[in-house]
């Protein structure tokens, strides 16, 4: 489900459940922070890039483990995302999050919380968990108002749209459009190539000026998220998503 390469000073973590568009289910998320760490012993590496060997980044949650998903399934379902989160954000290394086909969800809350997140032209990014009945997942509630701004958050989060990743970038919900990814390399080179305690310097900092705690924060979203996954309506949604 997880392919690990390394160029140099360059790490990649690639999604490959293709058969499912990189849909998220407790396997992926396993595989997803074991390789987080074993990356994260690399002391030569700078950056990581995590994107997707197949079209699409993520369509989001496995919908069909979400409605299998018991109280129990869903607290562990969260703490993995939390694990993740929590890995990334207090690495050493630069994260880059890089976005091809849909990127929905989970999937791109996952995005998020990397260090910048850029995205091929004719990628289409959303979270749309409210056409579904639950909340976010991964602490895109969290994060993305601090990024955006209020408003913003609200509009992606309220409407469920699909946007595109120009419309993204002028929300400022990403970083960069690119057309081959070679421009995205570029650019992993580009950052590769500065001095390493400069950047985990500026990381820091950066990551403090945002002045909160995400296991703290994430609690309320946590409760919402795991609560939304019993309830009878939401179950309903879910099963109406998986017959269109």
């Amino acid at each position: 489900m997880i392919d690990i390469s390394k160029n140099d000073t360059i790490g990649e973590i690639s999604l490959s459940r293709k058969e499912k568009r990189n849909a998220i289910n407790q396997e992926l998320l396993e595989e997803l922070l074991k390789a987080i760490r074993v990356i994260e012993e690399d002391e030569n590496l700078k950056v990581i890039i995590i994107d997707s060997s197949s079209g699409d980044f993520s369509v989001g949650a496995d919908i069909n483990e979400l409605l299998k998903m018991n109280t129990a399934l869903a607290i562990s379902f969260r703490e993995k995302m939390s694990n993740i989160v929590s890995e990334m954000i207090n690495s050493d290394k630069i994260f880059i999050s890089y976005l091809t086909g849909f990127s929905l969800g989970g999937g791109f809350e996952i995005a998020q919380w990397s260090d910048m997140i850029i995205a091929d032209e004719k990628s289409r990014i959303g979270q749309p968990e409210v056409n579904i009945g639950i909340n976010a997942g991964a602490g895109g509630n969290t994060i993305l108002p601090r990024e955006v701004g209020y408003k913003n958050a609200m509009y992606l989060a309220l409407t469920g749209n699909i946007i595109s990743a120009k419309e993204a970038k002028e929300r400022g919900i990403i970083q960069e459009t690119v057309r081959t990814r070679e421009e995205m390399l570029e650019i992993a080179r580009k950052i590769a190539s500065k001095d390493s305690a400069t950047i985990v310097a500026i990381k820091k900092s950066m990551r403090r000026s945002l002045n909160f705690n995400p296991s703290e924060d994430m609690k309320a979203e946590e409760e919402s998220f795991i609560k939304l996954t019993q309830n009878t309506t939401t179950k309903e949604l879910l099963k109406a998503f998986l017959n269109k």
